[in-house]
């Protein structure tokens, strides 16, 4: 059947059209699906609790620490908890101190205070946001050592503009990927006329 060039035009703008609207929308995811990724797990992770540090070995003891809730707020209080567990049961206490640092300057220092292995906690409310270094110094008669670790602390504009690109993401991602696929499958089956 012979198609006039009218149509043949039309069929190749409209098929163009499609091709620039996949891509365009597959950005959109791409660029949707990495905001998530970022801010859920490295910007405001959500959640009751986030790692300082990763376990570590100091002499005989393995010790962790977390921060309660994931990512604090400022003027918020928050808890540091670590853990630390030993080869021996004794009732010998070991000595704990916990330093905040922000770049530049000193900001909390607890301790050192003795305490027995299992877990010992500490709270606090910080009026600045940033990021801070946290250094976990431990001694004790299985060992000593020093185990380093960061937190976040978020000001309430950082966390509604996280919360705002969390809700833009996942509203882009809810309504791209079903309209993504009726496009391929419109394009498909256009493309079998």
């Amino acid at each position: 059947m012979f198609k006039s060039p009218k149509i043949e035009t039309a069929g190749r703008d409209l098929l163009r059209g499609v091709r620039v609207a996949i891509l365009a929308l597959s950005l959109l995811m791409a660029v949707s699906a990495g905001a998530l990724v970022y801010v859920n797990s490295f910007a405001f992770p959500e959640g009751p609790a986030r790692a300082i540090c990763t376990p570590t070995r100091v002499g005989g003891y393995l010790f962790e620490a977390y921060v309660i809730p994931a990512t604090p707020r400022v003027g918020e209080e928050f808890q540091i908890t670590a853990s630390i567990q030993g080869a021996s049961l004794g009732s010998t206490p070991i000595n704990f101190t916990l330093i905040l640092l922000k770049p530049g300057r000193l900001s909390i220092v607890g301790g050192p205070e003795a305490t027995h292995l299992g877990i010992k906690t500490w709270s606090y409310r910080i009026d600045e946001a940033g990021v801070y270094d946290v250094y976990f110094i431990i001694s004790g008669p299985e060992g000593s050592g020093r185990v380093e670790g960061s937190l976040q602390i978020v000001s309430e504009n950082e966390a509604e503009t996280y919360s705002l690109i969390r809700i833009l993401s996942y509203t882009s991602l809810w309504i791209g990927i079903p309209t993504l696929i009726a496009i391929i499958v419109y394009s498909k089956m256009r493309g079998g006329e």
